[in-house]
C-alpha cells in the first residue's frame, strides 16, 4: 500500500501545480482587468520612462560634445552631475511643451470636426444616393442593350433589390458626428489619465536614483541574481530601440502622408497625421485603420472618387514601404516575436486594457517572452514565441 501512494504522489502534485498554475492565470487576467485604471497609467509611464532617458541621453551626449567644442577635456564627477541633472530637466521640459502643443492643435481640429459633423453627413447621404441612382441607371441601360461604360458594368452586378437595405444599414451605421464624438472622449479621457501617467512618470524618476544603488547591495548578498540583471538591462535596451524606431518611422510616414492629404487638399491634414503616428504603433491593424479613415473622410467630400482612390494608393504604398519594407531592418532581430504571436498579443492585451493594450501589446510580450527564456521549464514556450526559435539567454 505504501508503494502504491509512493508511485501516485507525484501525479497528484503535478495535478496539483497545474491546477494552480491555471488559478493563478485567472486571478491575473482578472485582477488585470478590474485594476486597469491603476495598471495602465503606471505601463504607459514605465514606456514613456524608457523614451524619456533616452532622450535624456541623447541631449547629455550633445551638451558634453558641445562643451567639448568650447574646449572642455574632462568632466568631473560634480560637472557630470549637474549635465545630467540638467538633461533630466531639459528631457521633461521639451516633453511637456510639446504634448501641451500637441493637444492644443488636435482638440482645435477635433472641435472644428464636430461642428462640421453634418455637412459631412450630408455630403455622404447624398454619395449614397448617387451610388444607388448609378446602379439603377445601369440597370436600366443594361436593360435597353445600351453600351456601358466599365463603371457602369460593374455597379450593374449588385440587384436593384439590394439598393434600399444597402441605403438603410449603412446610413444607419454610419453616423459622423457619433464617431468623432467617440474619438473625441477616447482623446479626454486619455488627457484625463495623463495627469496619474505623469506622477508614475515622478515616482520612477525619483527611485531611479535609489535603484542602482539598491542592485549594487542586493547583488552583494545575492551573487545569483546577477543575470536578472543581465536580463533586465538588455529586456530595457530592446525595449528603448522599439520605441525609438517606432517614434522615427511613424514620425517620417505621418509627415509624408501629410504631404500626400495636403497635395489632395484633404481637411484637417495635421489631425489625420497625428492619427497616422499615433496608430502607426499598433502593428499591422493601426496601418490599415489609419489609412482607411483619411480615405474615407475623402470619398465623402472630394468632388473625383478617384482622387480619393490615388490619395488611398498614394498612402498604402507609403504605409507598406515603410512598415513592411524600411522599418524590419532597422528593427532587425530585437523583437524577436512571431508575427503570429503578435497579433494574437493585440488580440489579448487588446481585450485586457483596450487600445492601450494594443499601443503596448509587443513591449509587453517581448518583457514575457525574455522571462519565459530564463527557466528550462518555460524555455520550450519562448522558442515558440519567438520567430525562428532561437532566443538570447
Amino acid at each position: 500500500m505504501d508503494e502504491n501512494t509512493e508511485t501516485k504522489r507525484p501525479d497528484y502534485l503535478r495535478s496539483i501545480n497545474r491546477l494552480l498554475i491555471i488559478v493563478v492565470i485567472v486571478v491575473g487576467i482578472v485582477t488585470l482587468v478590474a485594476a486597469r485604471n491603476l495598471i495602465v497609467p503606471f505601463i504607459v509611464a514605465l514606456a514613456l520612462f524608457f523614451v524619456l532617458i533616452n532622450f535624456e541621453n541623447i541631449i547629455t551626449i550633445a551638451i558634453k560634445k558641445t562643451l567639448s567644442l568650447l574646449g572642455k577635456k574632462e568632466f568631473s564627477e560634480h560637472l557630470n552631475s549637474t549635465i545630467r541633472g540638467v538633461s533630466i530637466i531639459l528631457s521633461l521640459t521639451i516633453s511637456i511643451f510639446t504634448l501641451f502643443f500637441t493637444y492644443k492643435i488636435i482638440t482645435n481640429n477635433f472641435d472644428d470636426m464636430i461642428s462640421n459633423a453634418v455637412k459631412y453627413q450630408s455630403l455622404f447621404s447624398k454619395r449614397i444616393h448617387d451610388f444607388n441612382d448609378a446602379v439603377t441607371l445601369a440597370h436600366k441601360q443594361d436593360a435597353e442593350n445600351v453600351m456601358l461604360s466599365p463603371f457602369q458594368m460593374m455597379v450593374a452586378t449588385i440587384p436593384e433589390s439590394h439598393l434600399p437595405v444597402i441605403d438603410a444599414t449603412i446610413m444607419k451605421n454610419i453616423n459622423f458626428g457619433k464617431m468623432f464624438n467617440l474619438v473625441g472622449d477616447f482623446t479626454r479621457k486619455s488627457v484625463t489619465n495623463s495627469m496619474l501617467v505623469f506622477i508614475y512618470l515622478l515616482f520612477l524618476y525619483f527611485e531611479r536614483v535609489n535603484f542602482r544603488k539598491k542592485m549594487i547591495k542586493i547583488h552583494e548578498i545575492s551573487p545569483n541574481l546577477e543575470k536578472w540583471d543581465k536580463v533586465i538591462r538588455n529586456l530595457g535596451e530592446d525595449i528603448v530601440g522599439y520605441f525609438n524606431i517606432k517614434l522615427i518611422v511613424s514620425f517620417i510616414t505621418a509627415v509624408l502622408c501629410s504631404f500626400v492629404m495636403a497635395a489632395f487638399k484633404l481637411d484637417f491634414v495635421w489631425l489625420w497625421a497625428f492619427i497616422i503616428f499615433v496608430l502607426n504603433f499598433i502593428p499591422t491593424i493601426g496601418s490599415i485603420v489609419a489609412t482607411l479613415l483619411p480615405v474615407l473622410l475623402g470619398l465623402v467630400i472630394f468632388d473625383n472618387v478617384i482622387d480619393a482612390v490615388f490619395m488611398a494608393v498614394f498612402i498604402t504604398a507609403i504605409q507598406f514601404t515603410i512598415g513592411s519594407v524600411i522599418e524590419p531592418k532597422f528593427q532587425g532581430e530585437r523583437l524577436n516575436l512571431s508575427p503570429l504571436m503578435i497579433l494574437l498579443s493585440l488580440a489579448v492585451w487588446g481585450a485586457i486594457w483596450g487600445i492601450v493594450g494594443m499601443f503596448l501589446a509587443v513591449p509587453i510580450m517581448v518583457t514575457i517572452n525574455a522571462a519565459l527564456s530564463q527557466f528550462e521549464t518555460t524555455k520550450p514556450l519562448a522558442m515558440f514565441f519567438s520567430s525562428n526559435g532561437d532566443i538570447r539567454d
